[in-house]
C-alpha cells in the first residue's frame, strides 16, 4: 500500500514536470523571445479594451459611425465634408497606429536578433510585427460592427477591414511593392538597417522624426490652445494618434537599451511616480478676485416666494420644486438640460418655480446649461433657449479631455517644473470654447457670449428680471469622502462671535475654503471630475493644499440626498412664512435620473390599487420597487481581488436608492374609487410629491454611454422621448410600461404644480379604465 503510494506520488510529479517541459518552458522562452515588443502588445491590447468592451470607447466609434447618419444629413460638400471630418481623420489614425506598430516592433526584432543570421527562419519574429500592424484596423472594424444601430456600419467596417488587409500586404511584399513604383535599390534603402544611427533603417528614422515633430507640435499647440486641435479631428482619431505618437520615443528607448538589459518601461514609471510627488499641475483653477458675497439661505428663499406661482386652486399654496440631477457625463448633461428645458417650454413659467438644482457629475453641466441659457436669454423665449441648451450639450467635450491626457498631462509626468495645464483645464476650456461657438450660431440671446468663462457667480446678476434656480453643484473630497458644494448660496450659517457651521450635515463650502472667484467652467468640474477621464483638483486654503476635489458621484450619484437637506434647512423658513403671512409651501422633488430603463412594447397596464407593489413602479411612476433579493449575478472570479473595488462603486448608486426609496414611501398618491375607499392613499399621511424622470431604451437601441460625448441619434431619441410628453395632456397614450410611467410622472408633475385638469387620477382612470 505505502509502495502504491510513492508510486502514484512518483507519476504524479513526473507528469507535472512532463507538462513544464512539454508546454510552459517553451512557452517562457517564446516569450523571452519576444519581450521586447510588451510595450507594443500592452498599448495595442489596452487601446482594444477601450473600443471593444468600454462603454466609453464602444460610444466614441459610435459617433463616428453616426457621423454618416441622416440624423446628420446638410446640403453642400462643405457640409459633407464638415460632418464627416472626424471619419476621415480616424482613417488616418488608425492607418498611422498600424504602421507605427509594425515598423517598430520590426525595429525591436532586428536589433535583438541582427547578429543571428537564421532569425528570419522564425515565422513567430517574422509575423509577429505584421499581426501588430493590423491589430489597430481589425479592433477599429469589429468595434464599427458592434455599434447595434447606425447608418452604412457594414461599409464602415469593411473599409477598415480591408485597409488591414492592404496594410498586412504592404508589410509582407514592401520591397516588391516599392520596387514596382521605383526600382529594388530604393525599397532596400528604405527598409534595410543600413545606418549606424541607432541601427535604424532610413523609413524608421523618418518616421521618428516626423513623429517626435509631431508630438513637438501638437504638445506647443493643446498647451497654449486645449480645443481647436482635439475639436478638428475628434475624440477617437486623437486616441489613436496619441497611441501611435508614443510608439516611436519609447521604442527607440528600448532599442538603445537592448544590450544592457535596463528596464526601460520600469525606469519611466519610476520617474513619472517621482515628478508626480514633486508638481502638481492639477489645481482648481481660480481667478485673482476674492469670491463675492452670496445670498443667505433666507434672502434667497424670501426673493424666491416673491416670485413664485401659486397654485390656481388654492393661492395660499406655493409648489416650491427641487430638481435633483443624476450623474452621467454628457448623457446626464443633455437629459437634465433637454428635459428642464423642455418643461419651460410645457410652462413657461416652470423655472419660477424651481428653487434650486441640486447635481451631481455630468448633472452639473446640463444645469448650468440651464441656468446660463436662462441669463443669455433674458427668459423670453424657452424654445430657443431650448435648442441652444441641447446643442451645446450635445458638444463633443471629450476630445480636450483626450488632448490633455495624450499630450500634455503625460509630458507633465517627466518635467519637474508645473508648466502644462491638466486635462481638466482642457475640459474647462472645451466647456467655453464649445458655448462661445454655439453663441454665435444662435444670434437671438442678448448676453451670451462669455457666460462659460466668465465668473460663475455672475450667472445670477445683469438686467434680467428672469428668475433663475439656485444651483448647488456636488464634488467629493477624496481624503474623507465628504461632499463639497460649490453654489451662488452662502452655505454656512453663523452663530455667536465667529462660530458657524454648515447648512447641509457634514459637508463643505467651497467658496468658503477657496476665498476666490471662479469661471463657470471651473464649478461644473467641481462636480464633474469623472473617473479617470478628469485628474482630482488640489483644494488649497491660502496657499496650502487642503484635500482634493473628485468627482460627485462618489458621495451619492442622484444629487437627491443635497436636495432634501436643502429642504430640511428650508423648513423653519417655511414654517415661519406659513404661520405668519399663510403663504404655505408644497415641496416637489424632481429627479432627473439618465440610466435608460430598458422598455419592450407589450402590456402596459398596471394595477391602480396597488401602486406602491406595481409591476411598472411604485406610485405608476419610474420610480422603481424596492428589491427583497439582489437582482445582480453574484461575482466569484477573482472576487477577493475586486470585492473592495465594486463594493466601493456600488455604493455611489446605493446611497442615492435610499434616499430615493424614502422620498417614494412619502409620496401621495390617492387611489380610485373601488380600491377600499376613496380617502385611502398611498405612501405617508404626510405626502411629499417625489416625480421621477427616466429615458426609455428599446432592446434594439444602442445605450447612452457615460461619455463626454454623444451621437446624434442617441441625442435624437432623447428629444423625441420628451417631445411626446405634455404637463397638460388628457389621456395616456404609450404603447410601452415606460413610457407610459413618463406620462404618468408628467401628470403628478402637473397636479403637483396645480396645473388644472391633470390629476393623475382622472389620467388613470380615463386611459387604464376607460
Amino acid at each position: 500500500m505505502v509502495e502504491s503510494k510513492g508510486t502514484t506520488a512518483s507519476g504524479g510529479l513526473f507528469s507535472a514536470m512532463h507538462f513544464l517541459e512539454r508546454y510552459w518552458v517553451p512557452l517562457r522562452e517564446r516569450w523571452l523571445s519576444v519581450a521586447d515588443l510588451r510595450f507594443h502588445i500592452l498599448l495595442l491590447g489596452l487601446g482594444t479594451l477601450l473600443v471593444l468592451i468600454v462603454p466609453q470607447g464602444r460610444d466614441v466609434v459610435a459617433t463616428l459611425a453616426d457621423s454618416w447618419s441622416p440624423d446628420n444629413a446638410s446640403a453642400g460638400w462643405l457640409a459633407f465634408w464638415e460632418r464627416t471630418r472626424p471619419w476621415w481623420w480616424f482613417l488616418v489614425a488608425v492607418t498611422a497606429l498600424g504602421l507605427q506598430s509594425w515598423l517598430w516592433a520590426r525595429l525591436l526584432i532586428h536589433v535583438r536578433y541582427r547578429n543571428v543570421p537564421t532569425w528570419r527562419r522564425d515565422k513567430v519574429l517574422v509575423l509577429l510585427p505584421r499581426i501588430l500592424g493590423v491589430v489597430p484596423f481589425a479592433a477599429a472594424a469589429v468595434a464599427l460592427w458592434k455599434v447595434k444601430q447606425g447608418a452604412y456600419l457594414f461599409p464602415q467596417g469593411l473599409t477598415l477591414a480591408l485597409l488591414g488587409v492592404c496594410a498586412y500586404l504592404f508589410y509582407w511584399k514592401r520591397y516588391a511593392i516599392i520596387a514596382a513604383l521605383s526600382t529594388w535599390s530604393t525599397a532596400r534603402q528604405l527598409f534595410s538597417h543600413e545606418l549606424p544611427f541607432w541601427q535604424l533603417t532610413r523609413a524608421e528614422l523618418t518616421v521618428l522624426v516626423l513623429s517626435l515633430a509631431t508630438s513637438l507640435t501638437s504638445l506647443f499647440w493643446i498647451s497654449f490652445d486645449p480645443v481647436t486641435l482635439p475639436g478638428l479631428i475628434g475624440s477617437a482619431a486623437l486616441a489613436f494618434l496619441g497611441f501611435a505618437l508614443v510608439i516611436p520615443p519609447v521604442s527607440v528607448l528600448i532599442a538603445m537599451t537592448t544590450q544592457q538589459r535596463f528596464p526601460v518601461l520600469t525606469a519611466l514609471c519610476l520617474v513619472a511616480f517621482m515628478v508626480s510627488g514633486a508638481v502638481d499641475n492639477h489645481d482648481i483653477r481660480t481667478l485673482k478676485a476674492p469670491a463675492p458675497p452670496r445670498a443667505s439661505l433666507k434672502d434667497a428663499f424670501d426673493r424666491w416666494v416673491a416670485q413664485a406661482p401659486r397654485d390656481p386652486a388654492d393661492p395660499t399654496i406655493v409648489p416650491m420644486v427641487f430638481v435633483s440631477a443624476a450623474g452621467g457625463a454628457s448623457r446626464a448633461g443633455i437629459w437634465t438640460s433637454a428635459t428642464l428645458q423642455h418643461l419651460d417650454r410645457e410652462k413657461p413659467d416652470f423655472n419660477r418655480s424651481v428653487f434650486a438644482i441640486s447635481a451631481v457629475s455630468g448633472g452639473a453641466l446640463g444645469a448650468v446649461d440651464y441656468v446660463a441659457s436662462i441669463t443669455a436669454d433674458h427668459g423670453d423665449d424657452p424654445r430657443a433657449r431650448a435648442e441652444f441648451g441641447s446643442r451645446y450639450a450635445s458638444s463633443d467635450f471629450l476630445a480636450p479631455a483626450i488632448g490633455g491626457f495624450f499630450y500634455t498631462d503625460l509630458a507633465q509626468r517627466f518635467v519637474p517644473l508645473a508648466v502644462f495645464g491638466d486635462r481638466s483645464w482642457s475640459i474647462e476650456r472645451g466647456f467655453e470654447v464649445s458655448w462661445d461657438r454655439e453663441c454665435a450660431k444662435a444670434g437671438g440671446l442678448a448676453r451670451c457670449e462669455g457666460l462659460m468663462s466668465g465668473r460663475f457667480l455672475d450667472l445670477w446678476s445683469g438686467t434680467t428680471q428672469a428668475w433663475r434656480p439656485n444651483l448647488l453643484l456636488v464634488g467629493t473630497v477624496e481624503e474623507d469622502g465628504r461632499r463639497i458644494v460649490t453654489s451662488n448660496l452662502a452655505l454656512l450659517e453663523q452663530g455667536p462671535g465667529n462660530w458657524s457651521h454648515p447648512l447641509l450635515p457634514n459637508s463643505y463650502d467651497f467658496f468658503d475654503i477657496s476665498e476666490k472667484a471662479i469661471r463657470t467652467s471651473t464649478a461644473v468640474m467641481n462636480s464633474a471630475r469623472f473617473t479617470w477621464i478628469s485628474p482630482a483638483g488640489s483644494l488649497r486654503f491660502r496657499g496650502a493644499v487642503v484635500g482634493h476635489v473628485i468627482d460627485g458621484g462618489y458621495f451619492e450619484s442622484s444629487g437627491a440626498d443635497t436636495s432634501v437637506d436643502l429642504m430640511t434647512a428650508i423648513t423653519p423658513l417655511a414654517q415661519d412664512l406659513c404661520d405668519t403671512k399663510k403663504i404655505c409651501v408644497r415641496p416637489i422633488f424632481l429627479t432627473l435620473i439618465n440610466d435608460e430603463i430598458t422598455d419592450a412594447v407589450g402590456d402596459v397596464s398596471y394595477d391602480p390599487c396597488q401602486p406602491l407593489a406595481s409591476g411598472l413602479s411604485v406610485n405608476g411612476g419610474l420610480a422603481p420597487t424596492e428589491r427583497t433579493r439582489p437582482i445582480a449575478k453574484p461575482r466569484s472570479r477573482a472576487n477577493d481581488l475586486i470585492a473592495p473595488l465594486v463594493g466601493l462603486f456600488s455604493t455611489q448608486d446605493s446611497r442615492a436608492e435610499v434616499t430615493l426609496a424614502r422620498l417614494a414611501r412619502q409620496n401621495a398618491f390617492p387611489l380610485p374609487a373601488g380600491c377600499g375607499g376613496a380617502s385611502r392613499r398611498a405612501g405617508s399621511a404626510r405626502p411629499v410629491p417625489e416625480i421621477r424622470l427616466v429615458p426609455c431604451r428599446m432592446p434594439a437601441d444602442r445605450a447612452m454611454a457615460m461619455s463626454w460625448v454623444l451621437s446624434a441619434p442617441t441625442r435624437k431619441r432623447v428629444q423625441d422621448q420628451l417631445n411626446a410628453l405634455h404637463l397638460r395632456s388628457g389621456t395616456l397614450a404609450a404603447t410601452t410600461r415606460c413610457r407610459l410611467g413618463q406620462q404618468l410622472e408628467m401628470a403628478r408633475l402637473a397636479a403637483a404644480l396645480g396645473i388644472p385638469k391633470t390629476s393623475p387620477e382622472a389620467v388613470v382612470a380615463d386611459s387604464v379604465h376607460p
